[in-house]
């Protein structure tokens, strides 16, 4: 009797042996891997850069009445360019400059056009209403995209805190758009108060970040 008790306690550390023998081989037959993958967030940039391609002028002593000044200029970087001739600007005279906008970052965006006078060219660029109206009341500008009147305002309106919406971009590197400023020495009402009379101003291109989404054909998938 006591030697079929050892027997069988015998048989069974055997089992368990043999158990934890096969749990072993098991778990030493698990193969394993991982690998790690890296993310780098960026932060897109809004970064733009003005050119002047074109400008015509009037100019009565040329063929046509009209002169013509093809060249790209970065106005950015040539902070000595002026846009628009400054010397000789006379009742009925206009001048129109081609600007490109490009797109130098990543980041889609609108952008809009303002004028900034001088200090001491008026105030906020306007007159007052018991004042003598400056030149910046009689030089209309307007801002033409393709055939497109974008708006049209006096300086003396853009100065004074209006903008032009001029257009959008995609967000793609180097895109370009092209647009057309025009400046016009409207003369109705001018007389010879405005002989001798000058104004200072910066033309100011502003993006501004667009975060709607893009506009589609309402199709859906």
């Amino acid at each position: 009797m006591q030697k079929k008790r050892t027997l069988t306690i015998l048989a069974s550390v055997l089992f368990v042996v043999a158990l934890l023998a096969s749990l072993a081989v098991a778990t030493y037959a698990l193969f394993s891997d991982s690998t790690r993958i890296g993310n780098r967030l960026e932060a897109g940039t809004l970064q733009i850069e003005l050119w002047r391609t074109n400008l015509t002028y009037t100019d009565y002593a040329a063929e046509g009445g009209v002169s013509s000044v093809e060249d790209d200029v970065n106005l950015v970087e040539d902070g000595e360019e002026q846009v628009f001739r400054t010397e000789n600007f006379f009742p009925g005279m206009k001048q129109t400059a081609t600007l490109e906008i490009r797109n130098k970052g990543s980041l889609p965006f609108t952008y809009n056009l303002a004028f900034t006078i001088a200090e001491g060219e008026g105030e906020e660029g306007t007159a007052a209403a018991d004042e003598e109206p400056t030149l910046a009341d009689y030089i209309l500008v307007t801002v033409t995209q393709g055939e497109t009147e974008c708006g049209s305002k006096t300086l003396a309106e853009l100065a004074a805190g209006d903008a032009i919406e001029v257009g959008s971009m995609e967000g793609t590197e180097n895109e370009v758009q092209s647009f057309d400023v025009t400046i016009e020495f409207v003369d109705e009402e001018a007389d010879n108060s405005m002989q001798g009379a000058s104004v200072e101003f910066d033309i100011l291109v502003t993006a501004t970040q667009n975060t709607s989404a893009p506009e589609t054909d309402g199709a859906t998938e």
